[in-house]
Parts: structure tokens; C-alpha cells; sequence
């Protein structure tokens, strides 16, 4: 009897928390493409601790918020 694999392409939408702090110097710009590479690199360790991996980014979407200044 022959032995059966697959190789599976699954299409996600993930939410991932930045945890980083930008100060009011930074462009949105700036926190857009630092935040999405922690955010991709985030997913990124946590696929490669299986067996799956990152094979394409198509696109994130970013929601800011910044708190009042004190």
C-alpha cells in the first residue's frame, strides 16, 4: 500500500497585538511599516513552530491609537 501526503494552502485573516510605542515624531508612515513587519515577523515565529509556514503577505490593514498626553 502506497503512502498518501498533501501539501494544504489555507488563506488566514489574522489579528496581531503590536506591541511597540511610537512618540510623536513618527510618521504614520513609520508606524505602519515598522508595526506590519513586527506583525508579519510575529506570525512568522509562531508558524515556524510548526509545520507550516508563511508563503504570501497580500496585505495588512492597521488601526492606530494613541493615548492622550499626560
Amino acid at each position: 500500500m502506497s503512502k498518501a501526503t498533501a501539501t494544504v494552502k489555507v488563506r488566514l485573516v489574522v489579528e496581531v497585538k503590536v506591541n511597540s510605542a511610537w512618540g510623536d515624531n513618527c510618521t504614520v508612515g513609520q508606524v505602519q511599516e515598522q508595526g506590519t513587519r513586527e506583525a508579519i515577523a510575529t506570525v512568522t515565529r509562531l508558524l515556524t513552530d510548526s509545520a507550516a509556514s508563511v508563503v504570501q503577505v497580500d496585505a495588512c490593514v492597521m488601526t492606530l491609537s494613541r493615548e492622550p498626553a499626560r
